[in-house]
């Protein structure tokens, strides 16, 4: 497979093997020229972001629908089909690096341990702590819903030209999702398991 070729069809993304699996996710979906940003403009993201956090360029990703031009989150399918990335659509970037994550990791459960002593945890940050959860069993953490961060002030001075760099490439304003992850083998596992959940549904609407 060449990172270079044509971006796959649903139907494609829908057909890919148990057996090609492992290889379609490493060269056709975390490509370094996803439909959101092209090659020129997403290294230029991957630039921004390795000396801003501290992050290695070949540790930065585009996923969900901005990666290859259809989502793989099962609960937006149309029908038998993949939601295709529209105008509405956001981007969701993983960032992986171990360091971020257990750093990120901490401050979690220092937040946790806080709102359970003063018992003055809010719907919201409950709602907050059991998504976290959710994405920890798949080795991430969503930065956006981190109030306070080691790396807090890497953080805040970084994101502002990041998000310039997606919507220049979008010609849009878009709402970026930033997802920690420990290892690369997480970011791959998270895509494999997405993928495999909308294999499924698809065969169970009879398509």
């Amino acid at each position: 497979m060449d990172v270079t070729a044509p971006y796959p069809t649903s139907a494609e993304v829908l057909a890919v093997g148990a057996k090609e699996v492992a290889e379609w996710i490493d060269f056709t979906y975390l490509r370094h020229d996803p439909l959101a940003f092209g090659a020129t403009r997403f290294d230029e993201f991957r630039r921004t972001a390795s000396k801003g956090l501290g992050i290695g360029a070949n540790g930065i990703y585009c996923l969900g629908s901005g990666a290859i031009g259809w989502s793989l989150n099962p609960e937006k399918m149309l029908g038998s089909d993949l939601k295709p990335f529209d105008r509405a659509s956001d981007l969701d970037m993983a960032f992986v690096s171990e360091t971020h994550f257990e750093s990120a990791w901490r401050e979690l459960r220092a937040a946790e341990q806080k709102w359970l002593a003063r018992r003055t945890t809010t719907r919201g940050q409950r709602a907050d702590l059991d998504f976290q959860r959710r994405k920890f069993f798949d080795g991430a953490i969503l930065g956006d819903k981190i109030s306070k961060l080691g790396f807090r002030s890497e953080w805040i001075s970084t994101l502002p030209a990041l998000r310039g760099i997606a919507q220049d490439a979008l010609g849009r304003q878009v709402k970026m999702n930033f997802f920690i992850y420990r290892d690369y083998w997480s970011v791959h596992n998270s895509v494999a398991k997405s993928l495999y959940v909308c294999q499924a549904k698809r065969l169970s609407i009879g398509a």
